[in-house]
C-alpha cells in the first residue's frame, strides 16, 4: 500500500521528504502555501478527517505537512478529494 499511496500523494503536488519504508504512517510536506489545517478544516465539511502535522508537535515546519494512514492514501479517493481542496 505504501508505494501506490506515496504514488498518488505525489501526484497530488506533496513531497515525500523522509519517504517510506514501513509503518502505519507517511509524512507528506503539502504544496506551497498550503497549511495542514486549513487542508483539514476544508476536508472536515465534505467527511474527511485529515491529520495535520501541527498535531503532533510545536515545532513551526509541522504546519506544511500533513500524517496520512498508508492504508487509506492509495484509495483514489483520498487524492481526488486532496486535488479539489487544493483548487
Amino acid at each position: 500500500a505504501g508505494g501506490r499511496g506515496e504514488q498518488g500523494l505525489r501526484r497530488c503536488g506533496c513531497e515525500l521528504p523522509m519517504g517510506y519504508e514501513a509503518g502505519m504512517f507517511i509524512w507528506a510536506r503539502l504544496p506551497a502555501g498550503v497549511k495542514g489545517e486549513q487542508l483539514a478544516e476544508a476536508g472536515l465539511k465534505r467527511g474527511m478527517v485529515f491529520a495535520p502535522g501541527a498535531l503532533f508537535g510545536y515545532e513551526p515546519g509541522l504546519h506544511d505537512f500533513m500524517r496520512f494512514n498508508v492504508a487509506h492514501c492509495d484509495d483514489p479517493r483520498v487524492c481526488n478529494a486532496i486535488e479539489q481542496l487544493l483548487r
